[in-house]
């Protein structure tokens, strides 16, 4: 499977074998997947996964902010800043303003800058297009939707491997997502909304009061009323008869069973 979306995004995205090393592009998972007639949810873990592998980058969320990284080091910075004087005052505000540029992607915000400047958007965006066009810095503008980005050339989905480490992280993932189903499904003595919850760590919530296990746990929750009835109606019987006690009195024969047993019990 992981190879067909490889294989699959490849084409998609029009990049030859051996090419798109550093390129990213605008990308939509649910479009993908019909085209290509993959299943959604399986399509979205084969590219994490290519992910985990350094294959890609995916990108999902379409609100991202725009980042930036230095492509020099400061002293070469440093040079550009003395040779180029327009864009000093410019480079010192990002470097006030965030810090991390060096060592990896660093998310800004194009208005806040504005603001801080004292400038319109446009002068900022022209600012950060102009040091990437120069080779200071990496810009990735904000988009308004998925991207995919190449961490190294596209290969032959032949050569596509995935290390045993991950495999194995993987294998266990599911194993305990597939237990965890199960355990959902066969529980017969706790609210389902309340093991979902717990799942996704919401402790000691409360029961719904709606779902199978509430409604069979009310229907056997004996009440004074049951009791009263119950008990009112073998009084006048020689014989106790279970279900004209249940039919008379609407009252479940567990019920009338349960009440009965503590009568009993209780002599």
């Amino acid at each position: 499977m992981i190879r067909r979306v490889y294989h699959a995004l490849g084409n998609h995205l029009q990049v030859p074998i051996g090419g798109g090393r550093d390129a990213s592009f605008d990308f939509s998972l649910e479009r993908f997947s019909a085209t290509f007639k993959l299943e959604l949810f399986s399509a979205y873990h084969a590219l994490k996964l290519m992910e985990r592998e350094g294959y890609l980058q995916y990108d999902e969320d379409p609100q991202a902010a725009s980042k930036v990284h230095f492509l020099v080091l400061r002293d070469d910075l440093y040079k550009f800043q003395v040779s180029n004087e327009e864009f000093d005052k410019f480079i010192k505000l990002l470097l006030r303003s965030y810090t991390g540029f060096f060592s990896e992607y660093v998310s800004i915000d194009e208005p806040t800058l504005a603001k801080n400047a004292k400038v319109s958007g446009d002068v900022i965006y022209e600012y950060l297009k102009q040091l990437a066009k120069m080779k200071i810095i990496d810009y990735i503008p904000r988009r308004q939707q998925e991207v995919i980005t190449y961490l190294r050339e596209r290969i032959d989905q032949k050569y596509l491997t995935i290390s045993n480490t991950n495999y194995k992280v993987r294998k266990k993932i599911m194993e305990e997502h597939i237990e965890t189903v199960i355990r959902y499904a066969e529980s017969a003595n706790k609210c389902r909304s309340a093991m979902l919850l717990e799942y996704f760590g919401e402790k000691n919530a409360a029961s719904c009061g709606q779902c199978d296990y509430c409604i069979r746990h009310r229907e056997r929750e004996i009440t004074k009323v049951d009791w009263e009835q119950v008990e009112k109606e073998m009084k006048g019987m020689t014989q106790v008869d279970i279900a004209a006690i249940s039919q008379k009195t609407g009252i479940s024969e567990y019920k009338v069973i349960e009440i009965i047993r503590q009568i009993r019990d209780n002599d």
